[in-house]
């Protein structure tokens, strides 16, 4: 994305000197034939300007609206809150920090909600925030009328198989019938939490990353009576999202009842082994041709 910035900001810039040239050649008191040769020349060569614009913008849509070997659907036939797929190329351990851009982010924590931004720079270990007991939470109102202001939304990591995430991004999320907290859909607080839970049965390949508003949520404790309650799905009737607390704040998880109204969007990563795309595309090495890594 800076790349195409970069390069797009400097071809207008390229752009407007070569406009303001015809305009001195043709208003110059120099001879009118060599005046409008020269202005025709400058004029010819804004064809190859043009081109080089429309040959970085289809760079920038084949990363930018990615699509990985296993899905084989257009963009038009998934679902509208699956806001993309992203190269697994441009995330993680695959970033290369010596490239201008391309550098961890210094925050911590980073106050960023922007999905690509937390699977570019956060993937490997990143808790957009505290536990959901330990965010702000608005203030209820003192009229019972008035309505309650907006709660926070909340990161969640989902990892599943490549071929369940692409049937996700094409219908949605589908709630389990059954769960630790109740049926539903599970999100943990960071991708290194997620995989530890399923990655050991054979289910990664895949990852997600949502924003996911709670609504109303109950909070209940690994390993205790509260849990086994919630484990019924006895509070789909009052509450929206089951959160648990682990003893080991990287291991919290949450579900949520109604995966159609909660999460806000999403974006998918599908890992090397089972995106091919990656490769065939070029994607992998289109960089490093260039001597600085971003012209």
């Amino acid at each position: 994305m800076l790349r195409f910035q970069v390069r797009t900001g400097f071809l207008i810039i390229i752009l407007i000197l070569r406009i303001v040239a015809i305009a001195l050649y043709v208003s110059s008191n120099i001879d009118a034939n060599r005046a409008q040769g020269l202005a025709g020349l400058a004029g010819f060569t804004l064809i190859f300007l043009f081109f080089t614009v429309f040959l970085d913008l289809y760079h920038y849509c084949v990363w930018w609206h990615y699509t990985p070997y296993l899905d084989t659907t257009c963009c038009c036939c998934r679902a509208w809150k699956h806001a993309r797929y992203l190269p697994y190329i441009l995330v993680g351990a695959y970033r290369n920090e010596h490239i201008w851009g391309d550098e961890s982010c210094s925050n911590n924590p980073c106050p960023s909600r922007g999905l690509e931004h937390i699977a570019t720079f956060h993937s490997s270990g990143y808790q957009p925030q505290a536990r959901w007991t330990d965010l702000p939470k608005p203030e209820p109102p003192f009229d019972p009328k008035q309505k309650l202001k907006p709660q926070p939304t909340y990161i969640g990591f989902h990892t599943t198989k490549a071929d369940s995430a692409v049937k996700i991004a094409k219908g949605g999320f589908l709630p389990s019938s059954q769960g630790m907290i109740g049926p539903g859909v599970y999100f943990a607080r960071s991708l290194e939490a997620t995989i530890g839970k399923v990655g050991a049965a054979g289910g990664f390949g895949a990852w997600i990353i949502a924003e996911v508003n709670m609504g109303k949520v109950l909070v209940v404790h690994r390993h205790s009576r509260d849990q086994d309650i919630a484990r019924t799905g006895e509070w789909h009737a009052e509450y929206d999202t089951c959160y648990c607390i682990h003893p080991d704040d990287n291991l919290d998880e949450f579900c949520i009842k109604d995966p159609t109204t909660q999460i806000v969007r999403w974006v998918t990563v599908i890992e090397e082994n089972d995106d091919p795309n990656v490769k065939q595309l070029g994607l992998d090495n289109e960089f490093e041709s260039t001597k600085c890594g971003c012209f």
